[in-house]
């Protein structure tokens, strides 16, 4: 079984964003909720395990594709 690449570390629902934390010491990962809409996600909770597949954004590391850990199939880690 594949183990989660990330996990939600801050949401700011209201403002429509969040960041994925991949662990110490590692860059955060921005989230748009847009993207997660369109992976079939209605919202990420703190703490929340994902694979999310990312890129380089304008600002950093952006999610490119997100899909929740219980009951993901293949790894979509980048």
């Amino acid at each position: 079984t594949p183990k989660p690449s990330s996990a939600a570390s801050d949401v700011y629902k209201r403002q429509g964003y969040g960041f994925l934390s991949r662990g110490a010491g590692t860059e955060d990962i921005f989230i748009h909720m847009e993207t997660l809409r369109r992976y079939g996600m209605t919202e990420l909770r703190p703490g929340q395990e994902v694979f999310v597949r990312f890129g380089n954004g304008a600002k950093g590391l952006m999610a490119a594709e997100i899909r929740p850990a219980s009951g993901a199939g293949n790894r979509v880690e980048h």
